[in-house]
């Protein structure tokens, strides 16, 4: 059976307190997001089996997530500043990437068309 320490108002309070800590933590070290969904244009249908690219100011990738089966991604930038993000599927156009800019924190909401490419 434990000991009667383990549920002292102390230790209750310091565990309260390293939590709201923790919590505290996460939340004013919170990444700057891009989300939305990737539709095909002309259809605007969702498409899964699509990565979405987040680009530097220079054209370098700097990460890529697959898209869900609904169509709807999102991906984190490290630090705020001026990025692109681009749609990329086989047998689909990708088109230039669309210029975003991220402030501290901040999430955008963003929506991707692409288009197939005629065969």
């Amino acid at each position: 059976m434990p000991s009667a320490k383990w549920f002292s108002p102390h230790a209750l309070i310091r565990a309260a307190g390293m939590s709201a800590a923790l919590a505290g933590l996460s939340s004013s070290s919170g990444a700057q997001v891009v989300r939305g969904i990737v539709v095909e244009a002309g259809s605007g249908s969702a498409l899964p089996g699509v990565v979405v690219v987040l680009l530097d100011s220079a054209g370098k990738r700097l990460a890529g997530v697959l898209v869900g089966d609904d169509g709807r991604y999102a991906i984190r930038a490290l630090t705020p500043g001026r990025y692109a993000v681009r749609a990329e599927r086989i047998g689909y156009r990708a088109d230039a990437p669309t210029p975003v800019i991220l402030g501290a924190g901040q999430t955008v909401d963003l929506r991707l068309e692409t288009r197939p490419i005629p065969v």
